[in-house]
């Protein structure tokens, strides 16, 4: 019956370990798996942040063009279409 007990025992402290081991492993993967996901976050974030700059960017570039050439044409239209009613 001793003997019984004392293998139980023995069995039960290496299955034990063996959960801890485990355990251990399944924590160091997840801490692992936050960083990495922290990592992506912030790269996602940076990503953002350019597409933000480049939209910035475009959109004052179309303002620019804008106002330096398509009121330039619509000024002209005005001027020609005047211009042609006081020719007629």
């Amino acid at each position: 019956m001793e003997q019984s007990v004392f293998s139980d025992l023995q069995r039960l402290q290496m299955e034990l370990g063996s959960l801890k081991t485990s355990s251990e492993r399944s924590i160091r993967d997840l801490v692992d798996f936050q960083r990495k996901s922290m990592d992506d976050f912030q790269i996602l974030w940076d990503h953002v942040n350019e597409l933000q700059e480049v939209s910035n960017l475009t959109t004052k570039n179309m303002e620019d063009i804008y106002d330096k050439d398509i009121l330039s044409l619509q000024n002209f239209k005005s001027t020609t279409e005047n211009e042609m009613a006081k020719l007629r």
